[in-house]
């Protein structure tokens, strides 16, 4: 009942629009002809509409709906709906009736047979006469409009009691006209072929705008036009109609009636390629016919030249005039429909059946020479190839294109301009986008300028035209889209220019201003056309683009603010403010979404409209703009405070020096006083006493600036985040409506069964969990500033989030910086050490006495609340709500379900809160465990860049990735696709990409430590954020005991180091500055550069000094009870090291501070890995994983050295000079030491190693080199990139490649030339990607078990002897960790050998007479950093097998 009031409001809305807009002539003769003639209409209709002429009514309102724009748009579009609804309640109306009428017979026929019957008995009266019943009506419409998405609701079903009424009702002569039509008539439809079409669009439109529910009733009709046609064709359009029918049931989280859709569709279009055949005999008549006319083999032309009256206005004067061809169907062709299913496929992700479907209705359309329908399908098969990653087809696609309408013409510039910038040629893009903007607004019926003004809502041109009398004419809606889609391209492509351009100029910042103004424009331009919804999905795309920008310049001027330009946190700030304004322009849109798209009936409890959802993502990206506006209105202030107090210190440093020369140039040397105080002490002035004296009145200053801004701006701040709270809080409640739905009945064991299924939410609920988790975080942090603020130290600053934060890091447990935190842990260790050294127990420690009772009370009595950290010192606190707890479980809850759908910025943004704010040291274990899912999911992210820049398009891992994304944005519950989960078990088996972000498939930490990691294995994650270095640590357990008793031992440290971020970044830069300089130094020097080596020295020393050797510290006092120098069960006997990206460069594993806790010669202790999940997932892989938490071995033999391949000089580059040359005996080279090694059998598998002398492999040769290894082994000159393509290998599966050994960076004349040549030709995003953090994580994430590489250059000869010392050791069965520590360890006779090759056979060159006396090693400090080991380091050569067994 609802539904249909709707329904007539919007009829009625329909009818009095079309009254007002009836603007005939102002003559009476035209008045007096439109009146005859509307009189002559209504005599031809009856008094009753019946099924013909709704559906009529309905293709006339949807066309006029799309011939304009504003509310005009959408009261016509749901008059059309509402025509539609009334189709079929006419036909139910008719049914009732004539049910009723039926019945009243059989009352009236039996009466008669009675008095028949009964000749002798008296007549009745009427009175006493059999009275008809009225009964009640059989048939009704579905209740609420969500109703109509099941086809068991409908009574007018095939074979159902309706159609049995309606033929009964025929039967006996009641139907009274000959035009009564009813669904299932056969005049229902009076042009089906176009009713085909016009319904299409008409749901197309419905959807754009967000009238989901409303497209139901229209699908219906759809349903039914399928009776109209015949055999196949009736066959395509009815799975056409159920596709459609199932993406917008779905859409609406209509979860019920999806399933025998599904499995209906699914079964007709697999069976639609059979019937392909069917047709040929129709080819064979259409193409003799065409052959008739001369055009069997060119289509219908796109222009046709009439003739059409001078402008001049000569009479009789005529010039020809180009336009096009119209559009004349008489029928239906089954390859209309073929294409009208291919884009329907694509948005199913079933790609195979898309593209099948098109190539076959391109056939039919080339033999009927339908232009129009090949333009479409060129369209549809670009955007297929787009999908597969065939740029190349895309364009060659779209070059047929002769003609297209205004909507055809912006779907193809954009796929265009999308196939030019795949193919790194956004010039072309650029190009593309501006030509096609501007032939639409040269367009004749192209709208110039909005009338936004305008009662009606609608947009009209500006400009008259004289052919129509001087009136303004209308702008299509469909005009005004196409314009804002290629400006929104446009404006996409000036966000990635301006993120990737660096802040030069005040120009950078005028060009984001004027993205932000082009935004606002366009929004203005869609919401005057009436497009609410698509507004407001743009601003949430623009701000999830701007705030990517944003945040990645604030990363760049905290970290290297010399090269940010004129970038500072005000013109943050300010970009954050407008992001703001860019959310409140979308208010109206906003406000007519929520009038027009939600039922005024209501709709069912399990659906959750498309539009509901869409508006809650607004409330939730809207709290991340208010959020990045605090944080950038916090620093921007604090930086204005640092520039005053510099500028402040600098004055009072000017006028002091001032002062001081001119009283020492009048008074002498002795000053004013004669240097003494009034005291007579000497007084001297010191720049520093002023620094204490500027301090001291910043800190005053600062303090009252924070007890007024408490007062003045607090409030509004708390205000701000409880409303952006609530607003977050209601847009989950929405997005939560859309996991619920009912299968069956309630309860019993279909409700068990539901309630144990994993619940799967969308991707966007996991982005409203992470903003929500953070804003009650920060509450949490401001409701405790507040209580602690109002307590008794009211000299404490209120800096609310950074205050919590640093409270919760504080290791000193007082509130106060700690000046040596590892002061007390290391007394404790020097205790037991000492207890050791004496025969005591030597975990026993001083424990102080505790107090007597009672005086614990007055120690605390006497004790000021400001020392103590407890709670108990506010206990205002205990009655506010935990927000804490709250949002700490509102964030996991947003990792879980980020982490399922492969969200990871949404998980990385829940988990920042998580490790950086929440736990700190109160609570090392979960610190621990967050800093390792932060480091793991940064990771992730990484990959995903790397391997979109890196993997080619067009392969099929990449293609089904993008496929999942896609079907996760478009659909709710991509999972209950046939096509998501086939592609996904694909991927399961055959990607190791694919595999290595699957992160929700791994065990906990806790699982991890225990059985992915040998016995006491000391993992450390080194993370850099902000200001500050996060530490998290953790040892996996001794061997023996169960898996509870192991567990209980594991022992975990977190801990914060305050540094100055530009400075480690610049130490970070300096090192890798430093060794692009002595590679340099090398192309024409063997010799390292001493002076080089010292500035790489010091600023290594200057690293470790500042970052390395306090986290060493803390690891001693921590993880060794009695300290390095005495032995202990539980002592680790291997560092795993997990720097960040950013911290990636610094050579830690050889720094004295690290290697002191194994020895100071112990190099194989310490490795590293990109993060603690991909070290599991490579172990996986490889290894058997215990199931009762055992540890893994120490030793993994599975290197086999029968698959064991080298690579050497791949261009054979190495040449002797002039010194070597003249050598009693010939000094080998790269290729001679090659051949030495397979003759050695080192190499196992020599038949597929090569070298440059023997031939100079290709990256194919390379590839099939890497296809058949276990081990593989590369040793030549420059990168490793310039052996191979880093596009190639990115797409090499290595799942069975357990080590990759890359021996590198040397270099020479000829290499270096060759390694420019190869790198000028590279983009630099893709040479950014291929350093040396990209190479390992290019070749973990493509499934190597471990990797070492060298990361710095060195000498030929040094090389040459570090490789086969290497690969000897690895033949030797020993483990790469090891084998690197001989590598390291490695002595020479004497330093003047130290850069002499070896002669031929490999023997040593005789030792000089000259030569200082004493072996020494032969590796210096900078070479031993070369080296850098990646996973797992305890990869062997395979074991052999006992004797009399088979291996």
């Amino acid at each position: 009942a609802g539904s249909r009031a709707g329904s007539r409001a919007g009829s009625r809305a329909g009818s009095k629009f079309g009254k007002k807009s009836n603007h005939g002539g102002s003559s009476a003769a035209r008045s007096k002809a439109q009146k005859q003639a509307k009189a002559e209409e209504d005599e031809s209709l009856e008094d009753q509409l019946f099924a013909h002429n709704l559906e009529a009514l309905c293709r006339l309102q949807s066309i006029r709906g799309s011939l304009c724009a504003g509310r005009e748009m959408h009261t016509l579009m749901l008059s059309a709906a509402h025509f539609s609804i009334r189709f079929f309640e006419c036909s139910v109306e008719l049914a009732n009736n004539f049910a009723q009428e039926l019945h009243n017979k059989v009352i009236k026929d039996q009466n008669a047979a009675a008095a028949e019957t009964a000749t002798d008995a008296p007549k009745l009266g009427k009175k006493e006469e059999i009275e008809p019943i009225q009964i009640v009506p059989a048939f009704g419409l579905p209740v609420h409009l969500a109703d109509w998405a099941f086809q068991d609701k409908w009574a007018w079903k095939e074979s159902s009691l309706l159609s049995e009424i309606f033929k009964r009702a025929e039967q006996n002569g009641l139907v009274w006209s000959d035009s009564c039509t009813w669904v299932g008539h056969a005049d229902a439809f009076s042009r089906p072929h176009l009713s085909f079409f016009n319904f299409l669009r008409l749901q197309d439109d419905l959807e754009e705008h967000g009238y989901h529910l409303w497209a139901l009733p229209v699908l219906a009709m759809s349903f039914q036009l399928v009776s109209c046609f015949e055999g196949a064709l009736a066959e395509a359009v009815g799975c056409l109609a159920r596709l459609r029918m199932l993406r917008f049931a779905s859409a609406c989280r209509i979860r019920a009636a999806t399933d025998g859709l599904r499995k209906e569709a699914e079964d007709i279009l697999n069976h639609l390629p059979d019937t392909f055949s069917s047709f040929n005999e129709e080819l064979e008549q259409v193409r003799s016919q065409r052959a008739g006319r001369a055009g069997t083999e060119v289509p219908d032309p796109d222009w046709l030249e009439v003739q059409v009256a001078a402008a001049n206005g000569q009479a009789g004067a005529k010039v020809a005039k180009r336009v096009g061809a119209p559009w004349a169907m008489g029928e239906l062709y089954v390859y209309q429909v073929w294409a009208e299913l291919s884009k329907e496929c694509l948005l199913h992700g079933e790609l195979w059946s898309a593209c099948t479907l098109a190539e076959e209705a391109e056939r039919h359309a080339n033999i009927h020479g339908d232009r129009r329908a090949l333009r479409d399908i060129a369209i549809t098969r670009a955007k297929l190839a787009t999908e597969e990653g065939q740029h190349a087809e895309a364009i060659r696609c779209l070059s047929t294109l002769g003609a297209a309408d205004i909507q055809q013409s912006a779907e193809a510039s954009m796929l265009l301009a999308a196939s030019y910038r795949a193919r790194k040629q956004p010039n072309v893009s650029e190009e593309i986008l501006n030509e096609a903007l501007t032939a639409m607004k040269n367009a004749p019926s192209a709208s110039k300028n909005a009338d936004a003004g305008n009662n009606a809502g609608s947009l009209r041109r500006s400009k008259t035209n004289s052919a129509n009398g001087g009136e303004t004419q209308q702008v299509s809606c469909k005009q005004i889209l196409a314009e804002c889609m290629v400006s929104t391209t446009q404006m996409y492509l000036d966000i990635a220019r301006l993120d990737a351009a660096l802040v030069a100029s005040k120009e950078w910042v005028a060009d984001m201003h004027a993205v932000f103004d082009r935004n606002l424009h366009i929004g203005q331009y869609l919401v005057h056309a009436g497009f609410y919804r698509r507004q407001v999905q743009g601003c949430i795309d623009f701000l999830a683009a701007m705030i990517e920008v944003i945040e990645a310049k604030e990363l760049d001027l905290s970290r290297d603010p010399k090269n940010s330009g004129i970038l500072t946190y005000t013109y943050l700030e300010e970009f954050a403010s407008r992001l703001c304004d860019a959310v409140l322009a979308v208010r109206d849109s906003r406000d007519a979404i929520l009038a027009m798209t939600v039922p005024i009936e209501g709709s069912d409890q399990d659906v959750a409209l498309p539009s509901e959802s869409l508006l809650a993502m607004l409330d939730v990206w809207e709290a991340r703009a208010l959020a990045l506006r605090r944080v950038y209105s916090a620093n921007a202030k604090l930086d204005k405070r640092m520039k005053a107090a510099r500028a402040r210190l600098a004055q009072i440093a000017s006028k002091e020096s001032l002062m001081a020369g001119a009283i020492t140039d009048f008074f002498g040397e002795g000053g004013q006083n004669g240097g003494k105080d009034k005291k007579g002490r000497a007084m001297t002035t010191s720049i520093l006493d002023m620094d204490d004296e500027v301090e001291n009145w910043l800190r005053l200053v600062d303090e009252q600036i924070t007890e007024d801004e408490k007062i003045s701006s607090t409030a509004r701040e708390i205000s701000e985040v409880e409303e952006s709270s609530a607003k977050v809080s209601n847009a989950i409640s929405v997005l939560q409506l859309a996991t619920s739905f009912k299968r069956g009945g309630e309860g019993g064991e279909e409700a068990e069964e539901e309630s144990s299924q994993t619940v799967q939410y969308p991707a966007a609920w996991s982005e409203a969990m992470a903003e929500l988790g953070r804003l009650q975080l920060e509450l949490a942090a401001r409701q405790a500033t507040l209580v602690r603020s109002a307590g008794k130290n009211p000299h404490q600053k209120v800096d609310a989030p950074v205050a919590a934060a640093n409270r919760r890091w504080d290791e000193s447990g007082e509130g106060k910086d700690a000046s040596n935190p590892t002061e007390g842990p290391g007394l404790q260790v020097a205790e037991r050490y000492s207890n050791a050294l004496n025969g005591g127990n030597p975990m026993q420690t001083f424990e102080p006495t505790p107090p007597e009772e009672g005086a614990e009370e007055e120690l605390s009595q006497e004790q000021p609340e400001e020392a103590s950290g407890s709670r108990t010192a506010y206990p205002d606190e205990e009655g506010l709500l935990d927000f804490h707890h709250i949002a700490c479980r509102s964030l996991c809850e947003a990792v879980s379900s980020a982490l399922a759908t492969r969200n990871f910025r949404a998980a990385r943004r829940a988990l920042k809160a998580l490790a950086l704010e929440a736990y700190g040291v109160r609570c090392p274990q979960a610190s621990f465990e967050f800093l390792c899912w932060l480091q793991s999911v940064e990771v992730c992210i990484r990959a995903e860049e790397v391997f979109e820049e890196l993997m080619p398009e067009d392969h099929d891992e990449r293609v089904q990735m993008h496929q999942l994304k896609n079907l996760q944005q478009r659909w709710p519950f991509p999972e209950e696709l046939g096509s998501y989960s086939a592609m996904k078990e694909r991927l399961d088996l055959e990607s190791p990409l694919f595999n290595r972000l699957q992160l929700d498939k791994l065990p906990a930490i806790e699982e991890l430590l225990l059985s992915h990691l040998p016995a006491q294995t000391l993992v450390v994650t080194v993370q850099f954020y902000g200001n500050h270095i996060y530490v998290g640590a953790a040892c996996s357990p001794p061997e023996g005991g169960t898996r509870e008793e192991r567990a209980a031992k594991m022992r975990f440290m977190a801990a914060r180091h305050e540094v100055v971020a530009a400075e480690v970044q610049a130490l970070v830069n300096r090192v890798t500055e430093l060794n692009n300089r002595v590679e340099k130094e090398l192309y024409m020097f063997p010799e390292l550069n001493a002076e080089l080596a010292e500035s790489f020295q010091h600023a290594v020393d200057e690293a470790e000094r500042h970052i390395v050797e306090p986290l060493s510290r803390r690891l001693e006092a921590h993880f060794w009870p009695c300290g390095v120098h005495a032995e202990s069960p539980t002592n680790p006997k291997h560092l795993l090291l997990m720097p960040d990206a950013a911290l990636w460069g610094m050579p830690m594993e050889s720094m004295p501070s690290l290697l002191r806790l194994f020895g100071t010669r112990s190099y194989g202790s310490v490795t590293r890995d990109l993060s603690l999940h991909l070290h599991a997932q490579r172990v996986r892989g490889f290894a058997e994983i215990s199931p009762d938490g055992a540890p893994l071995k120490a030793v993994l033999g599975v290197a086999k050295p029968s698959a064991t391949t080298l690579l050497t000089d791949v261009f054979n580059e190495d040449s002797l000079r002039e010194h070597e040359q003249n050598l009693p005996k010939k000094a080998e080279t790269l290729s001679m030491l090659h051949q030495r090694l397979v003759d050695a059998k080192v190499i196992g598998n020599g038949v597929q190693s090569s070298h440059g002398g023997m031939l100079s492999s290709s990256p194919e040769d390379i590839k099939g080199m890497l296809t058949d290894a276990t081990a593989f082994y590369s040793f030549g000159f420059g990168r490793f990139w310039t052996s191979i393509p880093s596009r190639q290998l990115a797409s090499q599966n290595l799942s069975h490649l357990a080590f990759l050994g890359l021996f590198h960076r040397i270099s020479n004349d000829s290499s270096f030339r060759r390694q420019t040549k190869t790198d000028s030709a590279k983009p630099l995003r893709q040479i950014a990607m291929e350093n040396n953090y990209g190479t390992h994580l290019i070749a973990a994430f493509r499934g190597t078990l471990c990797t070492l590489m060298t990361q710095a250059p060195l000498s030929i000869p040094v090389q040459m002897r570090n490789f086969e010392t290497f690969a000897k050791a690895m033949q030797a069965g020993k483990t790469v960790s090891k084998a690197m520590e001989e590598v390291l360890c490695q002595s020479v006779e004497s330093s003047a050998l130290r850069y002499a090759r070896l002669l031929e056979g490999g023997t040593a060159q005789a030792l000089p007479a000259d030569a200082p006396p004493g072996p020494e090693d032969l590796l210096l400090p900078h070479m031993k950093t070369a080296y850098l080991i990646t996973g797992s380091p305890f990869v062997s050569a395979e074991e052999p097998a006992a004797a009399g067994k088979k291996k």
